[in-house]
């Protein structure tokens, strides 16, 4: 009975340390150095800067450039809804018709480095909009958190949660 306890002892323990083994060699090297982290911080604001113009300048396509046009994309809006890309592009695109003003402006962005190709930005702003009716409005707080992932050497947005205040009217 003795030996074979040892025997299952040892089995389990010679497991356990063939599954670590195994497990440690997988991991995914998460650290960056701080120049790769400011490298990125730089390449993904450039990313939300083409947002931010794009905007401005009511181009979809310039607007929308920084999200991954795939199936896998979601983001949920300010409201609670959901969109995918798709979605996403063609609500963009009827609101865009409707202004003849939009800008968004930064005021802050915090970034959490997750791996080395996964970044999650919050991006902290507020926005001003005038509509073809000539309706003005503001947006004091403007909040979006966006999972960016490099892919074919590009940071691009796969996920995203919007966040705001409610629009006031301007007089």
């Amino acid at each position: 009975m003795k030996i074979i306890q040892n025997k299952t002892a040892l089995i389990i323990i010679i497991g356990t340390i063939f599954f670590l083994f195994l497990t440690s060699c997988k991991n995914e090297v998460t650290e960056l150095s701080s120049i790769e982290k400011e490298t990125a911080k730089k390449e993904i604001s450039a990313r939300i800067n083409e947002i931010v113009e794009g905007a401005k300048q009511l181009n979809i396509e310039m607007a929308m450039n920084p999200y991954l046009d795939s199936k896998d994309f979601l983001i949920i809006n300010a409201d609670g809804s959901s969109l995918d890309y798709s979605g996403m592009k063609e609500m963009n695109s009827e609101s865009f018709k409707q202004m003849n003003v939009l800008k968004f402006t930064t005021i802050n962005e915090k970034f959490r480095f997750l791996t080395k190709n996964k970044v999650l930005l919050t991006w902290f702003g507020k926005n001003e909009l005038e509509l073809k009716s000539g309706e003005k409005m503001k947006i004091e707080s403007y909040t979006g958190t966006m999972l960016f992932e490099k892919i074919n050497n590009e940071w691009s947005i796969v996920y995203a949660h919007e966040s705001a205040s409610q629009p006031q009217l301007e007089e």
